[in-house]
């Protein structure tokens, strides 16, 4: 479902909704991280499985997230501004992709939707909230 603006969501939810939708993945915007919690309730009103390629996501009540480490974006980015203000030209630096990955599990919202998440699941996991 697309939505473009805050008024759209209401509307997605609804497609989804009538679709019988039983998961959201929601792709990360600036629409999505704003209305991160709106999107939250509404999966957890509706027992939908909610997953993210964020941290945040999971640590806010959805179920599990998984994607780049933002905490190593940050410092790596730190980086990069380091090399330019000791006059190296953005041009000829770099561009690296994310090499460590996080697994965010909500062991809260999963007992809440009737899941049990595998014990290999969360021994593989970098964070368990409880």
């Amino acid at each position: 479902m697309e939505a473009r603006s805050r008024a759209d969501l209401e509307s997605a939810y609804q497609t989804a909704l009538s679709v019988g939708a039983e998961a959201l993945i929601p792709v990360s915007s600036r629409l999505t991280t704003l209305e991160r919690a709106n999107i939250i309730a509404f999966a957890d009103r509706h027992r939908l499985m909610l997953a993210s390629g964020w941290g945040p996501w999971a640590r806010e009540g959805a179920l599990l997230s998984y994607g780049p480490d933002l905490d190593e974006i940050t410092r790596r980015s730190a980086a990069y501004v380091d090399k330019i203000l000791r006059g190296a030209s953005p041009a000829d630096i770099p561009v690296e992709q994310p090499t460590r990955f996080q697994l965010v599990l909500n062991a809260k919202s999963a007992r809440a939707l009737g899941l049990t998440i595998p014990e290999r699941l969360r021994a593989l996991a970098d964070e368990v909230i409880e």
